[in-house]
């Protein structure tokens, strides 16, 4: 039969998550000098950093989040990976690491689904996050530039981060959307032509959460067609899954 955890089960436990937190906030230190250190964001060694910084933000995203410089960092990358910035140029040098960029900040705010009274260091840290990556977006405005990129996957990672951003800070977002028109025709345009699903869903997604308390947005979506198009796709949707 099996025995309740005793006490020093419980301290051992809380031993070795500190430890391992400890260790994790190491490593991403590390990580962040190595991103810092190389002019180039695309070279070979700042993809691998890159990619080694997001498995530890989503395995250990608190660690992460605790480094003083990551979240900036990762925010002002998206800014240098992007097309245009003079950074990088071609596809095959920006798309990937951009991706990672984007995922990780992604994984360290998190789902926004914390609820406990347990998780209150959850929702600080969520908030926090999507506060410094608004700061360092030029108020979220480099994000939503990204959705006219010729990149699906890179669009959809875009609205994934979007949606993570605007359940803790909508106004930024709602502000920056209205103030850029061609980020809604993006959207819009994403939302009507691309035949990517996975795209086409993060489009759904995002616009029903832009459209639910925001009525400036509402009007917007309702004069350009928007509203029979969502129906349309959620109607296929039913009908495929059916």
């Amino acid at each position: 039969m099996a025995h309740p955890p005793s006490f020093l089960d419980a301290v051992s436990k809380n031993i070795i998550e500190s430890a391992n937190s400890i260790d994790a906030h190491i490593d991403a230190d590390s990580l962040i000098d190595r991103l810092t250190l190389d002019p180039s964001p695309t070279s070979t060694r700042s993809r691998n950093a890159l990619s080694e910084l997001k498995d530890l933000a989503r395995r250990a995203p608190a660690a992460v989040v605790a480094t003083e410089r990551a979240v900036p960092t990762l925010a002002r990358l998206v800014i240098r990976l992007t097309p245009g910035s003079g950074v990088v140029q071609e596809e095959d040098e920006w798309a990937e690491p951009l991706q990672d960029t984007l995922e990780a900040l992604r994984y360290l705010i998190g789902d926004g689904r914390a609820t406990d009274s347990k998780d209150d260091a959850v929702r600080m840290r969520a908030r926090d996050v999507a506060e410094l990556v608004v700061r360092h977006a030029e108020n979220g405005k480099q994000l939503l530039r990204l959705l006219s990129l010729p990149d699906a996957s890179t669009q959809h990672d875009a609205m994934a981060l979007l949606q993570r951003i605007y359940l803790q800070m909508p106004r930024p977002i709602d502000d920056a959307l209205l103030a850029d028109p061609l980020a809604f025709n993006s959207l819009m345009h994403l939302l009507q032509n691309c035949q990517i699903d996975f795209v086409r869903n993060g489009c759904v997604s995002l616009l029903l959460l832009l459209t639910a308390t925001n009525e400036e947005i509402q009007k917007i979506v309702v004069v350009n067609g928007v509203v029979e198009s969502i129906f349309a796709i959620l109607k296929e949707e039913d009908l495929s899954v059916g």
